[in-house]
């Protein structure tokens, strides 16, 4: 408290030669701030804006601050109140008036409520051609603000294979679908998956010759062994002395 000396001077009269004088003391307590955030409760989404919940301040002559009780969860300005989300959850977002000569200090909150986000998967490209054996382009997936491990799976790997980096060999000629695909995280629903499609060719330029009944000529694989047309796997043969694309 501070103290504050008080005078009261009375007036002179007939009976008094000087006025008298009486003094008293006044202890001035300092005030409570008052400060109050708008919202008790603020929703929001992993990684989206957080709507701004900002101090109003009704009775104090300092300046206000912003914290939050858990930084993995979300930071925010300690000037401004604007909050960033680092992960999903609920987190604690405190408004402090700190002491001054005039005032004690103060501290109100509201509850963020952080949402999982819902991460969209796509891929650079729909499609991708490619002759067998050769190198396939690199297709960029976009995964957003997912921050799980991505699975990537081949719809036939007779004619392809991926890997968990999503590189693909090809192994046969055919048509593919290369599907990326994730798991719900701690921060993240199950991401929305993607696909492209894999055209693998020959590479000798030579396609649509189907086998039939009809070749019934000695045939053999581009290494020089021999092989049943009508029961082989996809790929490039020599009947009678010709090329022949089984598809």
């Amino acid at each position: 408290m501070i103290p504050a000396i008080i005078s009261v001077t009375g007036a002179e009269t007939d009976y008094r030669l000087a006025p008298a004088v009486k003094t008293y003391t006044v202890f001035i307590d300092k005030a409570t701030p008052v400060i109050a955030f708008p919202a008790a409760e603020i929703n929001a989404t992993y990684g989206e804006t957080v709507p701004l919940n900002q101090l109003t301040v009704t009775w104090y002559e300092g300046t206000v601050t912003y914290s939050s009780a858990n930084e993995k969860k979300a930071v925010v300005d300690a000037a401004t109140g604007v909050v960033t989300t680092k992960g999903a959850g609920d987190v604690t977002i405190k408004g402090i008036a700190p002491e001054t000569s005039n005032f004690y200090r103060a501290e109100v909150n509201y509850t963020l409520h952080i949402a999982k986000a819902s991460p969209v998967f796509a891929f650079e490209k729909n499609g991708l051609t490619v002759a067998l054996g050769a190198a396939v382009p690199e297709n960029k997936l976009n995964v957003g603000l997912y921050d799980g491990e991505v699975q990537y799976v081949s719809s036939d790997e007779t004619v392809a294979t991926v890997d968990a980096q999503g590189v693909v060999t090809t192994l046969a000629i055919g048509e593919v679908t290369i599907t990326a695909t994730g798991a719900e995280t701690e921060n993240c629903n199950e991401a929305k998956k993607a696909d492209y499609t894999l055209t693998v060719t020959d590479p000798s330029g030579i396609s649509g010759i189907a086998a039939d009944a009809a070749s019934t000529g000695k045939a053999y694989d581009l290494q020089g062994r021999k092989v049943n047309v009508q029961t082989a796997r996809k790929g490039v043969y020599v009947v009678g002395g010709k090329k022949m694309v089984v598809k």
